[in-house]
């Protein structure tokens, strides 16, 4: 049955938020201790919500196309008289307490059926929120955290769609998406994962006209967001994202030979999971057959996750669209693995969890040894 927003404050929930705050505290001392970087596409975000304050500054007409993020950090700043930077930080940390409840939502009606549920939706979280690219990059100033909150919001909206049919619960799918694709582009992948739902669901499979209704009440919501700011931002600026994608190709091309950029991203799909593909690995080759309606839906949003492989970059914080995926098979296989025993599945979890944190730590001192022999 679905879930409600009552039911997720339970036992699991308090450990998820006691996690939250202690991984936010450590950003905060990270930041008043000059541990987080500004590299471009900080500077950028920065520069652009400081245009939405009024100021005169240069335009970056790329990260126009998602005012969100830096309009938000502008709104922050302005509400608690901070400077940009620090409404940054704010903005960064609302947004991983946002991730947390989500996919906790989200892994919890993913596991509807099982009973578990809340031991896996919580297992799943953490892994989701304490995985390598969140440690290294979500909590530094970019705006990838939001944007895999609402991709996670609306892959939850999409489980209480297959559990649970229902035309406004697919209209509110599709608005989180349309406002997350102005947040970042990212969305497009769980708006593509609706769709897939709407054409595979039993309840519409086979009935052509249910089907396009469907489809209409997807484009036509997330339409009615994206598409009137997109019209503004090339009718003031010239610039769309046809000129975004073209000049994110050429630059690619021109930073990176196609083999490195192979290597780098193999290496990036590696380190969205690290020893969390283990057990993920294990899920797909034995195929538990207790999570029934679970298989379907991780398969929904994994294939449009599959876009990545299009992107001019390569990064495991580009990637991490596709963790709710890895990490949800991974606890389904830690706990076939284990036959379902408590000690031995936290045991499991938490291994998964140190190898985050070792990778952290040791991956400055690993990264120019493997350049090195890259050369």
């Amino acid at each position: 049955m679905p879930v409600t927003l009552k039911q997720l404050w339970t036992y699991p929930a308090s450990i998820l938020i006691a996690a939250l705050i202690l991984l936010s505290g450590m950003t905060v001392y990270r930041f008043t201790n000059s541990l987080i970087f500004f590299d471009s596409d900080t500077q950028t975000y920065l520069q652009t919500a400081a245009l939405f304050r009024g100021q005169d500054t240069e335009v970056h007409p790329e990260r126009l196309l998602k005012p969100l993020a830096p309009a938000g950090i502008a709104f922050i700043a302005g509400l608690f008289g901070t400077d940009l930077p620090t409404a940054f930080l704010v903005e960064v940390l609302l947004a991983y307490f946002i991730l947390g409840f989500v996919t906790f939502g989200f892994y919890r009606e993913l596991f509807a059926l099982h009973p578990n549920r809340d031991r896996l939706a919580l297992a799943g979280t953490l892994l989701l929120v304490c995985g390598y690219p969140i440690l290294k990059y979500g909590l530094q100033l970019y705006t990838e955290t939001g944007a895999v909150a609402f991709v996670v919001g609306v892959y939850w909206l999409i489980a209480r769609y297959v559990h649970k049919p229902s035309r406004w619960t697919l209209f509110a799918a599709a608005f989180v998406g349309g406002i997350g694709f102005l947040w970042k582009e990212y969305a497009i992948v769980g708006l593509l994962a609706l769709g897939l739902a709407v054409l595979f669901l039993p309840r519409t499979a086979g009935r052509v006209k249910g089907i396009l209704i469907e489809w209409a009440i997807i484009a036509t919501t997330a339409s009615l967001i994206i598409v009137p700011w997109l019209l503004f931002v090339w009718n003031n600026y010239h610039y769309s994202y046809f000129d975004w994608l073209h000049i994110g190709r050429i630059s690619g091309q021109a930073v990176l030979p196609a083999n490195e950029k192979l290597f780098i991203a193999v290496k990036s799909l590696f380190a969205i999971a690290l020893l969390g593909w283990a057990p993920a690995l294990w899920a797909l080759y034995r195929r538990p057959g207790e999570y029934r309606n679970a298989w379907r839906i991780l398969a929904l949003i994994g294939v449009p996750c599959a876009l990545f492989l299009f992107w001019g970059s390569a990064s495991s914080r580009l990637y991490y669209v596709l963790a709710p995926v890895i990490f949800g098979l991974a606890v389904m296989g830690e706990n076939a693995m284990i036959g379902g025993k408590v000690r031995p599945f936290w045991a499991l979890i938490i291994l998964v969890l140190l190898g985050n944190i070792i990778w952290l730590f040791t991956s400055e001192i690993v990264r120019p040894l493997y350049s090195a022999w890259e050369t």
